[in-house]
């Protein structure tokens, strides 16, 4: 329990233990990532926002429940931190997707209401490898996903069929780096599945513009995501 999990390993865990990995580790080399590598990190995000239709799912739920996700969720949460149990105002609240976006999981009613720190430990963690045993029981009675649902490390089989019936179009709407990020997900979780394989078949010029797209260095310049975070953010109020 005192390593986290990481498939690429031979052991199966990283090489540092959870404290060192974040004390000694993350934030010595966080701070010196460079403009390149948080601009790629941030289209990333935002085009899986985008991509799983998110703003849709949100407005969807502020439509049919008269107010947004985030206000549901921390009601529902007794106004805390699922994790520290520290009480949160609502501008404090962190959506959490409880199953990982980089897994193809969209933003929906099973959020969970983290404080933006543990918000940022949990990243891209799927719920049995951040939380005890204890702490998923009592996750499921919260969200209503089962025990089982909250141990599994799966992709969204639903977003990865959307995906693969229309590929090249997938591809072709999607930014490159953020598609080589799904296909390297998908692959850990399901290596019967290459995206990249299958665009090739689908489409080899799509295919071969978003290889060479995908290897190249990013922009220096940080995108204008500020748009799209502040209807995200409004949606989840």
């Amino acid at each position: 329990m005192s390593f986290h999990k990481h498939n690429a390993k031979v052991s199966g865990h990283q090489n540092e233990c959870r404290a060192c990995k974040k004390w000694r580790i993350n934030d010595s080399f966080n701070p010196l990532r460079t403009v390149d590598q948080l601009n790629e990190s941030s289209i990333i995000t935002r085009e899986r926002r985008l991509l799983l239709r998110e703003p849709e799912i949100l407005q969807s739920i502020k439509e049919r429940e008269g107010r947004g996700l985030k206000s549901i969720v921390w009601e529902r949460f007794g106004r805390r931190c699922f994790y520290c149990e520290k009480p949160l105002t609502l501008k404090e609240v962190e959506l959490d997707h409880t199953r990982p976006l980089a897994y193809l999981w969209p933003i929906d009613e099973y959020a969970t209401c983290l404080c933006a720190e543990h918000n940022n430990h949990k990243k891209d963690k799927f719920p049995v490898d951040f939380y005890t045993l204890a702490q998923l029981r009592h996750l499921s009675r919260i969200t209503g996903l089962s025990l089982h649902d909250l141990q599994a490390r799966a992709v969204c089989e639903p977003q990865l069929l959307r995906i693969r019936k229309d590929i090249g179009g997938f591809a072709n709407k999607c930014d490159p780096r953020a598609f080589n990020a799904i296909a390297r997900k998908v692959r850990e979780i399901r290596p019967d599945v290459d995206l990249w394989v299958e665009l090739l078949d689908a489409n080899r010029i799509v295919y071969e513009r978003t290889r060479k797209a995908a290897a190249e260095r990013p922009a220096s310049t940080v995108p204008a995501d500020v748009e799209i975070d502040a209807i995200l953010e409004a949606l989840e109020e």
